[in-house]
């Protein structure tokens, strides 16, 4: 076998390896993006997808350039990944048989004819390079793009101060992006030396081994991608999430650090030795493309994995739930006491919202599933079965301003006690009920209004049956915050759940101190007003109670069941 069939063999070989490679890669990353995809759409469904989730498909469609050799064995896909600009890169390849305006010598350039096959091959083969740069920029900035986006809409209610930095992000990937595109189009000038054969254009003007191409986009990502994994390492550190949760959360948001090592390698190669070093560059090039893809989406798919694992191995991947029972003072309304409910631990106001915006999850898309949990595992699945009641699970969800008595009059129903009123509560629970004579499970929600989770508690909706606004009748704010405030966030989170309008505290608007029935209610919300505001917003019924005295307690509940 002569010298020259060896390494033509080789080559080919080389070739099928790498496109072997190319291709399985791209064929993860795919899946990947299209998992993350349906998780989120899972969670909160395609009308509520964020902008990150339209990012990441802006990278799905891209192709970066072939770095151009001598021979076939030079020729290489530098992230040759998505989709259809994946098949062109893949045929261009081809065509231009990894033959570029660099890599030969003064000699050989001067050989070259214009008109031959050798001289356009190369012509083509620059022309890639310069697209695949581009390309390249565009895929790895949208990718950064979308994981600002996803750092903004899980800090979603959080003080300023967790929101800045990722303002800050957002301007200097812009920034960096804006340093790399100009760097491109205006190292090389006039532009058409991009492809220009004989005579040698200079390194500038050969895009595959430009320098000034390579150091900004290695600056850009450098500085970018550090900066990027800084900003929710700290957060995560100071929430008070166990250690082996920080542990696993760190890992999931500095997997970037692998796209950081790929991103070094490549230019390191391409700048000690711009021939042999090509196709190693172009190989670590196409990881840091698919590692980038995937620690993207990796936040959001970790949950679903888990999820999936916890079904086949039970609690080892799963969350677990306290189950306690009710105090002996417990009552429903269909009579019976020491039922047992599921519930939730309380979490007491917090000065550090982050912490507890941490504590109920690692992400967003943990505190998604988890609500679901709660709403169709807690309360048992909808529906009848063996273990619950044949009238089904209604689930109902208690909103309004704070300090209305929401808290107080769920506990009220349920353990037939008085709260703390200074206590708030993140709660959940279910009880067992007789309406005309059919049982059903009640499942409640107890939620905050609180700038700071604000988000988290719309994530408490998901399922919901039946929603009870409440106001105080004593607290005019908290009237007007009806028809400005929740009756909007339903209309938009959930339009067409049923919802009852309820005013609280009636035993402080109707008697005073002395228990004498109150002649001067200037200031109140009174009876007729809270009709005519149920029927002008479309409430199924309007209804007032008082905790304090127990009053229409129970018939508001029984209202709720017979929903």
């Amino acid at each position: 076998m002569s010298t020259d069939s060896a390494a033509d063999e080789a080559a080919q070989a080389a070739l099928y390896k790498s496109t072997v490679e190319h291709w399985t890669l791209y064929a993860v990353g795919v899946t990947v993006t299209l998992l993350r995809t349906y998780s989120r759409v899972r969670a909160v469904g395609f009308r509520h997808l964020q902008a990150e989730d339209l990012l990441v498909w802006v990278g799905i469609v891209r192709e970066t350039p072939v770095d151009m050799g001598q021979s076939v064995a030079n020729a290489y896909f530098d992230q040759v990944f998505y989709t259809a600009q994946t098949a062109l890169a893949y045929s261009v390849s081809h065509v231009a048989h990894g033959l570029a305006n660099n890599g030969f010598t003064d000699a050989q350039r001067a050989a070259l004819s214009p008109d031959g096959p050798e001289y356009r091959a190369a012509v083509i083969g620059s022309k890639i390079q310069v697209a695949g740069w581009t390309t390249y920029s565009v895929l790895m900035w949208s990718l950064k793009l979308s994981m600002l986006a996803f750092y903004l809409r899980l800090t979603d209610g959080l003080s300023q101060r967790y929101r800045n930095p990722i303002y800050v992000g957002f301007g200097l990937v812009i920034g960096t992006f804006l340093v790399s595109i100009i760097t491109i189009f205006a190292a090389c000038r006039p532009f058409h030396k991009y492809w220009q054969i004989n005579p040698d254009p200079g390194n500038v003007c050969q895009a595959a081994i430009s320098r000034p191409i390579i150091w900004a986009s290695f600056a850009s990502n450098v500085s970018t991608d550090i900066y990027l994994i800084l900003i929710p390492i700290p957060m995560l550190w100071k929430s008070r999430l166990k250690l082996m949760k920080k542990i696993a959360a760190t890992v999931v948001f500095g997997a970037g650090l692998f796209v950081l090592v790929c991103a070094i390698l490549k230019s390191v190669f391409v700048l000690v030795d711009p021939v042999d070093g090509a196709q190693l560059a172009g190989e670590w090039g196409n990881r840091e493309a698919f590692v980038a893809v995937v620690t993207t989406n990796l936040p959001m798919v970790f949950h679903l994995f888990r999820s999936w694992l916890s079904r086949l191995f039970g609690t080892a991947f799963g969350s677990s739930q306290k189950t306690d029972k009710f105090p002996s003072g417990f009552q429903t309304i269909g009579g019976g006491a020491g039922e047992s409910f599921s519930r939730n631990r309380r979490v007491p106001p917090t000065a550090h919202p982050i912490s507890a915006n941490l504590t109920f999850s690692e992400s967003e898309e943990r505190i998604v599933d988890d609500v679901k949990m709660n709403n169709l595992e807690a309360f048992g699945a909808r529906g009848t079965s063996p273990d619950h009641p044949p009238g089904g699970i209604v689930v109902c969800v208690l909103v309004g301003d704070n300090g209305v008595g929401k808290t107080t009059l769920l506990t009220r129903y349920v353990t037939n006690q008085l709260c703390n009123p200074d206590f708030q509560v993140f709660d959940n629970c279910a009880v067992d009920i007789r309406v005309d004579g059919r049982p059903y499970s009640l499942g409640f929600w107890d939620t905050w209004n609180d700038d700071e989770r604000n988000r988290i508690r719309r994530l408490c909706y998901l399922n919901t049956d039946v929603f009870l606004i409440c106001f105080s009748v004593v607290n005019r704010q908290s009237f007007s915050s009806v028809k400005y405030y929740w009756c909007d966030e339903l209309r938009s989170c959930c339009s067409g759940v049923r919802w009852l309008l309820v005013g609280t505290q009636i035993d402080a608007r109707d008697y005073n101190s002395g228990l004498q029935v109150r002649k001067d209610r200037r200031g109140h919300v009174t009876r007729q007003e809270g009709e005519r505001m149920a029927r002008k917003l479309g409430a199924a019924r309007y209804m007032e109670c008082s905790a304090q005295d127990q009053f229409n307690v129970k018939e508001l509940f029984h209202e709720v069941g017979a929903s």
